[in-house]
């Protein structure tokens, strides 16, 4: 396997693991629900906490196809 290949392996198995972490679940009322996007040409790292009741809202009126004003 080539190096490429290993980074992207080992990249999967990182973002696998981060989308199923429960570390903070006793803390966040509707559970962790992990947001990031990951690539393996990425050049920077960008990371926060986004606020859960918000982002399923957004979430759940993006999936209704309404606009946030």
């Amino acid at each position: 396997m080539n190096t490429l290949n290993q980074s992207s392996s080992r990249l999967k198995i990182v973002e696998n693991d981060a989308r199923n972490c429960t570390l903070c679940i006793d803390a966040l009322p509707l559970g962790p629900r992990p947001v990031f996007q990951v690539h393996s040409d990425a050049k920077i790292l960008i990371a926060g906490q986004a606020l859960v009741v918000k982002f399923t809202l957004q979430a759940f009126l993006l999936m209704m196809q309404v606009e946030i004003v």
